[in-house]
């Protein structure tokens, strides 16, 4: 019974502590960048990082517009597959703090979890297919190259 118990605590400071970063991302998304100036901060950095990238690509307009429509839409997708991430995390923390929790029903949560987890990358990778399709090919090249240095990633060694 004591073994339970504790495991039935790590449980609950896991799922506790998974769940802080989308209760507070969710708190700041919802305030206006007037209401949290470290987000308006922020969204000028990646605005100014998107903008240099672009002219150093030297896009046609058409390319700008598809890029925008393609951020957008993967924008939207995120946000749902988060959302949905949150509302299960609460469902399995709640169910940890009953005193019997449902087994099966946490299982169901997890698997549920997992599900979004792979919608995520999938969605993630089908951008970058959509990226790659509207850019030639040197210009593909260049923008994995500047995404890299921008976000401090390695550079692939040339041979």
């Amino acid at each position: 019974m004591k073994n339970f118990k504790r495991a039935i605590f790590i449980s609950t400071f896991i799922c506790g502590s998974l769940a802080m970063p989308v209760v507070y991302a969710d708190n700041v998304g919802n305030c206006t960048s007037e209401q949290h100036p470290f987000l308006q901060k922020m969204r000028e950095r990646r605005g100014k990082k998107t903008r240099g990238i672009y002219s150093q690509l030297n896009l046609t307009e058409e390319q700008k517009k598809q890029l925008e429509h393609n951020r957008l839409k993967h924008r939207e997708e995120m946000k749902a597959a988060f959302d949905g991430m949150r509302h299960y995390k609460e469902a399995l923390n709640q169910e940890f703090m009953k005193p019997n929790p449902d087994m099966n029903k946490v299982k169901e949560v997890q698997s549920q979890v997992k599900a979004l987890q792979a919608k995520i990358i999938d969605s993630r990778l089908s951008s970058i297919i959509e990226v790659r399709k509207i850019l030639t090919p040197e210009q593909f090249a260049k923008f994995i190259s500047l995404t890299q240095k921008h976000n401090g990633s390695p550079q692939p060694e040339e041979k």
